[in-house]
């Protein structure tokens, strides 16, 4: 196991969230290192959108891949978008 970093982002014609320079894979576990201390593992979910670009002024599709895991906090489901939150992160695979 690697030590616990940041989800970023790679962009190559396309957006994927990425750990340790790996992209991130449907259903990869992940143990989360939350700033109280605690730490969690869960699975990755990624939601897949395309959207409209232009390559030297041809209409292309870029795609996105934006990766969440669903926590329970008090009971109550809710997704904690890896990238956006700044979550330390790290495979447990």
């Amino acid at each position: 196991m690697s030590a616990a970093k940041r989800v970023t982002v790679r962009s190559n014609w396309g957006y994927f969230d990425e750990l340790d320079g790996r992209d991130l894979k449907e259903g990869e576990r992940l143990r989360l290192h939350w700033p109280d201390g605690t730490t969690t593992n869960a699975a990755v979910t990624l939601v897949k959108t395309r959207e409209p670009g232009s390559d030297m002024g041809h209409p292309i599709e870029i795609p996105h891949h934006q990766a969440f895991v669903v926590v329970k906090h008090r009971g109550a489901e809710t997704y904690v978008w890896l990238r956006s939150t700044g979550v330390l992160c790290e495979r447990t695979e």
